[in-house]
């Protein structure tokens, strides 16, 4: 694991745990409820739990209005964003579509299948 992100500094992504992979990009898994048992630079094997699906951060209905804090605490909006940085890239959030900095969604998921 490559760090544990509280909902406090993550930008709205809420709470995060980002994976640095074999190859180099990083795997940013957000919006958890808890990041599970795990420390920063604690490594991982394939199968194991990261954290429990939540809806820290920025979370919005799909109208794009934001739910209320009584909708939340009953767990509307739980999901997890999973997000591949590309290798040596910063992320970039100017272009909300794909960009350089991230795989596009397809792209994720042809990734993850490759190591599945």
């Amino acid at each position: 694991i490559v760090s544990l992100v509280p909902e406090s500094k993550s930008g709205g992504f809420g709470n995060q745990i980002q994976v640095e992979l074999p190859d180099g990009n990083v795997l940013w898994i957000s919006h958890l409820k808890d990041f599970g048992d795990y420390k920063a630079g604690d490594k991982i094997a394939r199968g194991e739990v990261l954290g429990t699906m939540g809806n820290t951060g920025n979370v919005l209905n799909l109208d794009g209005s934001k739910p209320s804090k009584k909708a939340l605490a009953g767990g509307a909006g739980t999901h997890a964003d999973i997000t591949i940085l590309k290798k040596g890239k910063k992320p970039s959030y100017a272009n909300k579509g794909a960009n350089e900095s991230f795989f596009t969604a397809q792209q994720v998921k042809q990734y993850l299948n490759k190591y599945a």
